[in-house]
C-alpha cells in the first residue's frame, strides 16, 4: 500500500485494504490468498511493471483519463492484471496472458466522495474490492445503471460503488465468476 495518507480521508487506508483482500480470501473454493505485505515506495502503477502489487493514491502517473469530481462525477479507480504477452496458457481452446501481477489507482479529487460520506471507511473497502476483483481478472458484473437483475446489481463487481455501508462483499455473482476463473487457471491441467 501506499504509504503517504490519502488526502480527504479520516479512517485507516491500511484497515479497508485488508478487509478487501479478506473479502477475496474468504472464497474457500480457490487457493486465491491475498497479503497486505505493509507499504511500498513504488510508485509505477500501470506505467511499468516493477515486480510489486501496490495500491496507489492520487494517480501518481495520470494513469486515469480525467479527476474525479463530487460535481460531475469521473473514474473513483483502476485496476486490472500486468501480464506478459510472451507467457500465455491454454484453456478449453482458448490461449490467455499469465498475470504476472496487479496495481490498483485510485483517482485524483476523491476527497469529496470520502469527505461526504459517513461510511467512508466502508465505501473504500468496496473500492478497492472492486479493484482487486479486475487485477484477478474479474469484469463487471454489469454496467447497466437501471440493472434490474438484482444478483448483479448486488455484486460487488457491479460498475458502480454501492455506497451503502456494505463494504467488500461478495455477492453470489462474484463468487461464481471467481469459481469459473479458478477452474480456468488452476485445473487446466
Amino acid at each position: 500500500i501506499d504509504p503517504d495518507p490519502f488526502a480527504g480521508f479520516s479512517g485507516s487506508t491500511a484497515d479497508s485494504f485488508r478487509n478487501a483482500l479478506a473479502a477475496w480470501n474468504a472464497e474457500s473454493h480457490t487457493p486465491i490468498r491475498l497479503v497486505m505485505n505493509g507499504t511500498s515506495g513504488l510508485t509505477a502503477g500501470f506505467t511499468t511493471f516493477d515486480s510489486q502489487n501496490v495500491l496507489l493514491f492520487e494517480d501518481p502517473n495520470g494513469d486515469i483519463e480525467g479527476d474525479f469530481t463530487c460535481a460531475s462525477g469521473g473514474t473513483l479507480a483502476i485496476g486490472g492484471p500486468w501480464y506478459d504477452t510472451g507467457s500465455t496458457g491454454r484453456w478449453n481452446g482458448e490461449t490467455y496472458y499469465r498475470a504476472q501481477g496487479g496495481d490498483i489507482v485510485l483517482n485524483d479529487g476523491l476527497d469529496c466522495f470520502f469527505a461526504s460520506n459517513p461510511r467512508a471507511a466502508k465505501a473504500l473497502e468496496e473500492l478497492v474490492g472492486h479493484e482487486i476483483g479486475h487485477t484477478l481478472g474479474l469484469g463487471h458484473a454489469s454496467e447497466n445503471a437501471g440493472e434490474t437483475n438484482q444478483t448483479l446489481r448486488d455484486a460487488l463487481m457491479y460498475y458502480r460503488v454501492h455506497n451503502d455501508g456494505r463494504g467488500a462483499r461478495l455477492s453470489s455473482d462474484d463468487i461464481a465468476g471467481l469459481r469459473r476463473l479458478y477452474d480456468k487457471t488452476f485445473n487446466s491441467g
